[in-house]
């Protein structure tokens, strides 16, 4: 259908006024959209029960030889909440900076197989897409590639670059995204950015896929309801699975963790539960894990998680320290572990569980395990399995310390 004449000469006159650092484009309907650089421009909003689908414009470089992040943040900027942006088939966007969006709603990023990549090593606290607020986002079938030119090395000084940053949400989904090479965490669930009090909430990260973050696969400081499931999360710097609140504002609640494959790694846990602010309902559960050991690490000091479930995870790799055992739980009320499959070293002086200053510990239906018993920390209550003499469950309590 042809732009009608009354629409070209708008459009016309809009361009001749514009200024010389407004960014332009065409919309379908003749439309021109005038985005200032760095301006805030409010969204337009789509009727009710409406959806559209807009295409990231051609003139937009797809092809990764200049750095577009400011293009794309006006661009976005100027696509109405509940629609959805297609970048272009396998394209290339140079990020350098920090595809920032704040306060959208019902918003999706249609990958389409494109790539979002970092040309240079950029600063401290530089993220591939940082989503601040807002609700029912949606990320999906997009690859992200940071600046790391050694993957799986924590660099402390950047640790905080993320391939995705979620700040305060209100519901994200992220499906078939692939994450690599990023100097801090894949996927970084917090704090919003303007509320030092609203978490990140609602979270599902499906059938995606993490390896050679800097620092995690998966961070978690402030966020409820959070649901990882299926994908592949290998070779981080630090651990795979990170709940560390930073401070009494933040904690995780109702993590759940199932169905993924989880790689390599070698310096932290596969789940660690650490840092200031309360932690509770985690569920690690049916993962499948290659090249490593299940391990777990449960302590925030005199703070008590609680509610923590490791069940029906598998790995084939032989536990042989260091530590007193694979899951070490401190200070910790309501521990559940069933249904793992996890080796022990042959002799080693190592055991499945051990646990300091907790209650409500259950250990149940676990696969026999290699191993033999051997004394455990004074301080610890320990759980070994073990196959001497046809034993597959022994205990050796040197201490119970219950909280009073």
């Amino acid at each position: 259908m042809a732009t009608p004449p009354s629409l070209v000469v708008r459009a016309i006159a809009a361009l001749r006024n514009r200024d010389p650092g407004q960014s332009w484009w065409i919309g379908r309907t003749g439309a021109v959209l005038l985005v200032s650089a760095g301006a805030s421009m409010a969204p337009p909003a789509l009727a009710p029960g409406a959806a559209a689908t807009i295409a990231v414009p051609a003139w937009i470089d797809a092809a990764g030889r200049s750095d577009v992040t400011r293009q794309l943040r006006q661009f976005v900027a100027s696509v109405p909440d509940g629609a959805t942006v297609r970048f272009g088939r396998r394209a290339r966007y140079r990020i350098d900076g920090t595809l920032e969006l704040s306060g959208r709603r019902d918003l999706t990023l249609e990958g389409n197989g494109a790539t979002l990549f970092a040309g240079t090593h950029g600063g401290p606290d530089r993220a591939e897409v940082r989503l601040i607020g807002g609700s029912h986002w949606t990320i999906r079938d997009l690859t992200i590639v940071g600046a790391d030119s050694v993957p799986g090395q924590f660099e402390p000084q950047y640790q905080w670059q993320h391939g995705i940053d979620l700040r305060g949400v209100e519901g994200a989904l992220i499906e078939n995204v692939g994450i690599r090479n990023v100097l801090g965490d894949d996927v970084y669930v917090g704090l919003s950015t303007d509320s030092a009090s609203r978490w990140s909430r609602d979270v599902s990260i499906i059938n995606s896929r993490g390896v050679g973050s800097g620092r995690m696969a998966i961070a978690i400081t402030a966020g409820r309801d959070v649901l990882v499931r299926g994908g592949v999360w290998s070779n981080p710097g630090l651990s795979t699975f990170d709940l560390e609140p930073n401070d009494a504002s933040g904690g995780a609640a109702w993590v759940v963790i199932q169905d993924a494959t989880i790689g390599t790694g070698t310096r932290g846990s596969v789940l660690t539960v650490a840092g200031g602010g309360p932690v509770s309902d985690v569920f690690l559960q049916d993962n499948r894990l290659i090249g490593r050991p299940l391990t777990v690490l449960v302590d925030q000091g005199a703070r008590r998680p609680r509610d923590i479930h490791v069940h029906g995870n598998i790995s084939t790799v032989s536990f042989a320290g260091p530590g007193p055992a694979a899951m070490v739980f401190r200070n910790t009320d309501g521990v559940s572990i069933s249904a793992n499959r996890q080796p022990l070293a042959q002799g080693g002086a190592v055991g499945l569980l051990a646990t300091l200053d907790s209650t409500h510990v259950r250990v149940t239906d676990q696969e026999p395990y290699l191993g033999l018993t051997s004394d455990a920390p004074a301080s610890y209550t320990y759980l070994i399995l073990g196959a001497a003499a046809s034993i597959y469950l022994i205990a050796v309590y040197k201490t119970w310390q219950m909280r009073r």
